[in-house]
């Protein structure tokens, strides 16, 4: 009888153990993980945005000249960047 009691015991504390350990692993993956991944998409998706709108303003007349030599060298301007980023990160569901 103490034998199947222990054992009973043993596959309890085991079983409390992995679910402990799973909430762990949840809250890790949520809370640090998703967010990383979040912000390295928003930051490719944002880049690639900017770049465009200087793109698109080279496009118009009279202003061709500063944005061309942008577009040259793989600038852009901030905050288009910045509200891009916001938006992307208003989209995943994610405040920054």
């Amino acid at each position: 009888m103490t034998k199947l009691k222990i054992s009973k015991n043993i596959i309890f504390v085991g079983f409390l153990f992995l679910i402990v350990l799973a909430v762990i692993l949840v809250q890790f993956y949520w809370f640090q993980v998703r967010p990383s991944k979040i912000r390295s998409k928003c930051s490719s998706v944002a880049t690639a945005i900017a770049e465009q709108m200087v793109k698109d303003e080279a496009d118009r007349p009279g202003r061709q000249y500063e944005e061309e030599k942008m577009l040259a060298t793989g600038q852009f301007y901030v905050r288009d960047y910045e509200s891009a980023f916001e938006q992307c990160l208003d989209r995943e569901g994610l405040k920054n």
